[in-house]
């Protein structure tokens, strides 16, 4: 077993060696050919992380040279120029990356309770995905179970999320998978956006990077809560979590709401001005026409139970992204809107998608 690994020499945060804490590769993304060689490299680096393996016990095993070993774990800890680690994005095929000076990394905010649990207990996360990959029916019922177990199996008691909100039969795991397209016009002030059943997603990223616009994303959304969304470039390196614009991006809300308050909209009988909050006109809405509507009273009662399961996740949101505004201030960028850049490309099926 080596004794002397680079890293242990360099002022490098322990937390940054834990590869579970790295930005996700959608490998699904990656033809076969670079699927195979993004594995490889991933399992070289992770052996020599760990430090249970020889270099030479590395090469033997992926055929990898211990120079490229050592030069592959180097790029993972480089930072990019949003001064975010590199990670496994650092060993797609072809992956142009760029050395930056570290800096302090801290843990990225997620908008969410589920999303948090999952970053600070890994192998809840191994469960739930080991559970979906051997499995091509799954049962939703079970993999709650398993997921409480797993729970358990941290420490986790009925005080801690999940169990202080448990008031459903099942939690869903599944993420509707769609592809975006990068909209925005430099020349007319609008900021680079993705757009998704009716309302724009982005983040300070994104909003500044117009030469992206055109460019394809693949999205997972979260149909329990449209607040946020995951997005991944088109190689699979995970791009960050994009936050909905305006009020839409802090009341928890589902997919079935946002389809219910969009087809309100577009029939006239509700209207939404930009402070609005659309969850809150959707409730005063409901309301009133549950005086003389039995569907409605039923449709209010299911908004308010979920309202209620979801209300501790309310404060959760720490990035203030939804209060940008798209048209204001224009970027220095000269990259020209192309008007002839594809339209969104819409992808309705439920997918277990399978991050490494």
């Amino acid at each position: 077993m080596s004794r002397n690994r680079f890293y242990e020499n360099e002022d490098i945060p322990s937390d940054l060696l834990d590869t579970s804490l790295w930005p996700k590769v959608l490998v699904d993304q990656l033809d076969e050919s670079s699927k195979s060689i993004f594995l490889t490299r991933k399992q070289a680096v992770e052996l020599y992380l760990k430090n249970e393996k020889t270099l030479n016990e590395i090469r033997d095993l992926t055929g990898i040279t211990r120079a490229n070993v050592r030069k592959y774990t180097k790029r993972c800890l480089e930072t990019d120029k949003n001064n975010k680690i590199w990670g496994f994005r650092a060993l797609i095929p072809f992956k142009t990356t760029r050395t930056y000076q570290r800096k302090n990394l801290k843990s990225e905010s997620f908008a969410g309770l589920f999303q948090q649990l999952l970053d600070t207990y890994p192998l809840i996360d191994d469960i739930i995905h080991d559970y979906c990959k051997k499995n091509n029916h799954i049962n939703n019922k079970v993999l709650h179970k398993k997921f409480l177990d797993a729970c358990r199996s941290v420490g986790l008691t009925l005080r801690d999320y999940p169990f202080n909100t448990e008031t459903r039969s099942e939690v869903i795991f599944f993420y509707m998978k769609a592809e975006r397209t990068i909209q925005g016009n430099k020349e007319n002030g609008k900021r680079p956006h993705i757009n998704y059943e009716g309302v724009k997603y982005y983040n300070e990223i994104l909003s500044r990077s117009f030469e992206l616009i055109g460019t394809k994303l693949t999205i997972l959304v979260n149909t329990e809560d449209l607040r946020i969304v995951k997005a991944f470039l088109p190689d699979g390196s995970e791009f960050g979590m994009f936050t909905a614009f305006g009020k839409w991006g802090v009341t928890p809300h589902d997919l079935k709401t946002r389809k219910m308050i969009n087809k309100l909209r577009k029939r006239k009988m509700i209207h939404l001005l930009q402070e609005d909050d659309p969850i809150d006109v959707l409730t005063k809405h409901l309301e009133k026409e549950a005086r003389k509507n039995k569907n409605s009273r039923n449709t209010l009662a299911t908004l308010n139970r979920y309202i209620e399961t979801h209300q501790s996740t309310n404060d959760v949101l720490i990035e203030p992204i939804a209060k940008a505004d798209f048209e204001q201030k224009k970027n220095n960028n000269n990259v020209p809107y192309n008007k002839n850049k594809p339209s969104d490309i819409k992808s309705r099926r439920l997918t277990k998608t399978i991050m490494y």
